[in-house]
């Protein structure tokens, strides 16, 4: 998506073909969500490319490596401040332990902003909201940005409703509970998710709905 206030840029990287997004406003300032696994120099080249005056917030939507282990890299060349839920700072261990298993360089990202509950960041002339929708994981976070009616869920919503929950802090309680606020605060927002292809909030909780039912 790009309109004359936000462009979207999106860069598939690491074993587990994760989105790492770019989000740059017209003030030429940029966001990062989640820099997954080589996403470190393509960011760097598709800044320095676009002539990008600096990037603001690295924002993690939770703690599973492949969503997470470039973010220390970009923060100290370009002095971006990391964000990312509390409760997801006991995963970075097993983080660790899971991108050595695939053969991936993990650096733990030294955070600067945990938040604990729903959170606003100014980025521009707009705020975006960082929504705690636990169930994923304990610290998994959506990032809405209300004024293009866009969400970026992480791992929370997948293609063809994929739903994995973490066996050491994931909960599936707590999944149906944060789908049910996403239903209710996001009604007809196009999701960006953590995996595959972008698309209406509606058509991915319905096909996470019907995977939910092998669970319960």
């Amino acid at each position: 998506m790009n309109t004359k206030d936000l462009e979207i840029w999106k860069i598939v990287v690491g074993p587990l073909k994760t989105n790492t997004y770019i989000l740059v406003n017209r003030l030429s300032r940029a966001l990062i969500i989640d820099p997954g696994p080589t996403s470190f120099q393509r960011i760097i080249y598709m800044l320095d490319r676009n002539y990008i005056t600096g990037i603001e917030y690295i924002i993690l939507t939770h703690g599973h490596f492949d969503h997470i282990t470039d973010a220390q890299s970009i923060k100290e060349v370009t002095k971006a401040k990391i964000v990312m839920h509390v409760n997801d700072f006991e995963l970075l261990d097993y983080s660790k332990h899971m991108a050595y298993k695939y053969g991936v360089l993990f650096r733990y990202p030294e955070v600067d902003y945990f938040i604990s509950s729903n959170h606003r960041i100014q980025f521009g002339n707009e705020y975006i909201e960082l929504l705690w929708t636990p169930g994923h994981t304990k610290g998994s976070i959506a990032i809405a940005l209300h004024k293009h009616r866009i969400l970026f869920t992480g791992d929370t919503l997948l293609p063809k409703g994929m739903i994995y929950i973490d066996p050491i802090n994931g909960s599936i309680d707590d999944y149906i509970a944060s789908l049910d606020y996403l239903t209710r605060i996001a009604k007809g927002y196009i999701v960006y998710p953590g995996h595959g292809e972008k698309k209406s909030l509606k058509e991915l909780i319905e096909l996470a709905r019907n995977q939910i039912k092998l669970f319960v």
